[in-house]
């Protein structure tokens, strides 16, 4: 036969109740129920059903459990109270325990029922027996020792010094120490050691107030298997009493209260790191749209404060535009959460694509709360359209290449799919190829080789390389051509892509321009120019053959360097040629300059250098290029020119004719000395550039223009007009001739 057991039960739903009830008698309980479900029933059944125990859901219809205990506390009944609910956060349970509930169970978990209202009974007990003491010792001090050793709570009178005069029985079942043990141990000595200090701050705390109770700071001891358990004791100084002669120290091991609680407050550490670190951002909100908190990434993706979120609400961050709100607020408040995407706003109303879940949960409070997890899935959509536009630019790239493209069978090398550039290019119609084989292209007696190179072993996206081979055009014309394959999967099948270029022509080419890079050689030596490379990050030179032949140094013996090649400038050249060389290495300028070289047998030459630098990406210079001629003949010949022209101008300024040169369109690009001083009355400025008819009567400018395009057209031929002179005064006119060459 089970412990008899007046239970009140609040609880809405029977099963559940029933449930409740089996795991009580499987815990060794005969319990009588009353099970209510309103507040009402609930006052009026504490005073006559009396009950020795009460349990209750966290909610049941209109009445809670806060309220439950609130009454209960009112009603000054010793009546121990304990929660049995699902469904509730790590605040409601803590909450409900501050507020005086004895224990908290889930209904999953129900095999700890039958203890904890064990320990609960146990418990109220004690602290009856306890109040029992408390008044009975103050009138009637001879049941002290009689009320001490039956409680559950272990009771200690110690000296001022520590020394322990007295202990009760339960001090085995707290502490494991027996009751001789225990009078032999000083109480400081088993202190942990950071707790000695608040240890010894009670005991002065309590040595200055005589006859009160002084509530000591909970404190971690040693019990007998070596383990720390924590402790929580009043502490009450009777030294004048005559019957006590000591301290009483009233204690209770509250270790898995502790433990408890640390339990609690670590899921409450994880749960603010988790809100405060994650990269998603997480709202607290209402189901009507209010904002109650927000974490640093939420702040982050809106760009807004954590008050400005909790003013905007729902509506200052969600697109109330977006049709899949209203169909994801229709599956939140069906099934408890809600995912979708939908588009959010920033503060400054840009929107932005978001990928939403939320959950509805009840607080400590019993108050509906939501949270919702938001995540910025701009970079995640944009990638989406990536792969979109990729796979669109692939299937135009393959079609519209200008290469022709074919896809076949790894295995039974049936083609699968064709451009337009190879149907065009081999002459099939799409319809023959995709009745082909790979093979068909080749000529029967490359096939073997073709066979050993596809049996290799292959991945998905694997680069097989480049090759040349011979392929058949549907007219038997034999094309070489270039091979790229690639390996990869399409229609869901292992296949290789070849991309296919026709080298017949290029091949050609190629032969040709072996023909012509000789005879560019030869070109060379005969313009007597060469280039010439500086590479800056491997400091090496190049010269083309036709330098060396230019510094008439022998190609396999003389070794190209700065130092080397600074050492052929001529002495007079030298300092000017490296001011030009470092103005083109640092970009100011390109290097085009004309200097002298000294050659082996000590002779003179003139060239004409001209490079550029050359810069990577990141704009820095990696390399000089140029090309350098020999002018030494072209020196010679513009110096005996220049002589020539010196002759020719003495004589020029002698003549007293008129002497002037146009270009094609009849401006003056020259004239003598007697044009300009006879008609500077005409020109304010120079002569130069402009028109030779300015100088002419207006009504001679026909004939002298039909004259000047027929000497145009008729090179080397001589054409005379003659017209009257333009006189500044307008006097006497004179006739005189003109000669057009």
């Amino acid at each position: 036969m089970g412990k008899k057991l007046k239970i009140v039960h609040l609880e809405n739903s029977s099963e559940d109740a029933e449930l409740i009830a089996e795991a009580l008698r499987i815990g060794g309980f005969d319990p009588e129920i009353l099970l209510i479900k309103t507040g009402e029933e609930f006052l009026s059944v504490l005073e006559s059903f009396k009950p020795d125990l009460i349990l209750s859901e966290h909610s049941i219809s209109s009445f809670h459990a806060k309220k439950a205990l609130e009454i209960l506390n009112g009603c000054n009944l010793d009546v121990p109270f304990i929660v049995v609910s699902q469904g509730v956060t790590v605040e409601f349970v803590v909450d409900i325990l501050k507020r005086g509930a004895d224990d908290f169970i889930l209904k999953n978990q129900l095999k700890r029922l039958p203890g904890a209202v064990e320990s609960s009974l146990e418990k109220f007990k004690c602290e009856i027996e306890r109040e029992r003491y408390v008044r009975q010792l103050k009138y009637n001090e001879n049941k002290f020792k009689s009320l001490i050793e039956n409680g559950a709570d272990g009771v200690l009178v110690i000296t001022p010094q520590g020394e322990t005069t007295y202990v009760s029985p339960s001090i085995e079942s707290i502490l494991g120490y027996t009751i001789e043990e225990a009078l032999q141990i000083r109480t400081l000595d088993i202190s942990h050691e950071d707790d000695k200090e608040a240890a010894e701050r009670n005991m002065r705390a309590c040595l200055e107030n005589p006859g009160k109770p002084v509530k000591a700071a909970v404190v971690r001891i040693r019990h007998k298997d070596g383990s720390w358990r924590w402790l929580e004791a009043t502490l009450t100084n009777m030294l004048d009493n005559p019957a006590v002669k000591g301290i009483v120290n009233n204690f209770r091991d509250i270790t898995e209260r502790k433990e408890a609680n640390n339990v609690i407050k670590e899921s409450e550490e994880k749960y603010r790191a988790f809100f405060e670190t994650s990269p998603d951002g997480i709202l607290l909100t209402e189901p009507s749209g209010k904002i109650h908190a927000a974490n640093p990434a939420a702040c982050s993706i809106f760009q807004m404060t954590e008050e400005e979120l909790c003013r905007a609400g729902r509506s200052g961050v969600v697109d109330g535009n977006d049709p899949r709100l209203s169909v994801v607020m229709k599956e939140r408040e069906r099934t408890g959460n809600g995912h979708a995407e939908l588009t959010m706003l920033r503060k400054d109303g840009s929107k932005f694509p978001a990928e939403l879940t939320s959950a509805v949960f009840t607080d400590a409070f019993g108050e509906v709360k939501m949270s919702v997890i938001i995540r910025d899935i701009s970079d995640k959509k944009k990638a989406e359209e990536e792969i979109r536009a990729s796979k669109e630019n692939y299937e135009l790239l393959f079609q519209y290449s200008p290469l022709p493209n074919i896809i076949y069978d790894q295995k039974t090398l049936e083609v699968l799919d064709v451009n337009q550039a190879a149907i065009k290019h081999y002459g099939y119609s799409r319809e023959e190829f995709l009745s082909m084989s790979i093979l068909d292209l080749r000529p029967k007696e490359d096939v073997p080789d073709f066979l050993k190179f596809i049996k290799k072993e292959l991945t998905t996206d694997q680069v097989i390389g480049s090759a040349s081979s011979v392929h058949l055009k549907k007219d038997q014309t034999r094309i070489e051509v270039e091979v790229w394959a690639y390996s990869l999967m399409f229609k869901e099948r292992r296949c290789i892509l070849s991309v296919l270029q026709d080298i017949t022509e290029r091949n050609e080419i190629f032969e040709r321009l072996k023909e012509e890079e000789s005879k560019l050689r030869m070109a060379q030596r005969i313009g007597k120019m060469g280039y010439w490379e500086v590479n800056f990050r491997e400091n090496t030179f190049y010269w083309s053959d036709e330098v060396y032949n230019i510094w008439g140094r022998e190609k396999e013996f003389f070794q190209v360097s700065e130092e080397e090649f600074l050492k052929t400038i001529h002495p007079d050249d030298l300092e000017e040629f490296k001011q030009g060389q470092l103005d083109a290495i640092s970009g100011a300028k390109d290097l085009d300059y004309e200097h002298r070289i000294i050659l082996p047998d000590g002779s003179v030459k003139w060239i004409h250098e001209k490079g550029k630098q050359i810069k990577n990406e990141d704009g820095l210079g990696i390399m000089f290029k140029g090309s350098v001629q020999d002018i030494t003949e072209r020196k010679e010949y513009v110096q005996r020119l220049m002589r020539s022209e010196a002759r020719h101008h003495a004589i020029l300024k002698s003549q007293t004719n008129y002497l002037i040169r146009t270009d094609l369109g009849g401006y003056f690009t020259y004239v003598n000395d007697k044009f300009q001083k006879d008609f500077k009355w005409i020109y304010s400025e120079d002569l130069i550039g402009k028109s030779a008819l300015t100088s002419i009567y207006p009504e001679h400018h026909d004939l002298v223009t039909e004259s000047f395009e027929a000497c145009v057209e008729h090179p080397n031929e001589v054409f005379q007009v003659e017209i009257d002179k333009l006189q500044k005064d307008g006097g006497q006119k004179q006739r005189y001739g003109i000669l057009y060459v």
